[in-house]
């Protein structure tokens, strides 16, 4: 059984400020997380990540640019529900 995700007001700011299909593409990774949790990520180190998260990372590419996202998450007491908290990104230009 997946987790529930639910998207607190910085990540979903955050998503609504990317392109329509680059939305797609995060909502697609956050579902592929929710799925597996454990597989896709692992417990932030800070700094400079906050402490008591977990962080999921990935990458989608549009050249000429590869854009490493990083998601911050929690568990819910619930065992059922992943509260992503925020999602960062970082572009670099492709040669």
């Amino acid at each position: 059984m997946a987790y529930r995700i639910e998207l607190q007001d910085a990540a979903k700011t955050k998503i609504l400020n990317f392109e329509a299909g680059i939305q797609k593409e995060i909502i697609g990774h956050l579902y592929r997380l929710a799925e597996t949790p454990t597989q896709f990520s692992r417990p932030s180190v800070t700094p400079p990540h906050p402490t008591g998260f977990q962080v999921f990372e990935f990458d989608v590419v549009r050249n000429p640019l590869k854009i490493h996202y990083t998601v911050f998450f929690k568990y819910g007491a619930d065992e059922a529900t992943l509260f992503v908290s925020d999602i960062g990104h970082t572009e670099y230009r492709i040669r």
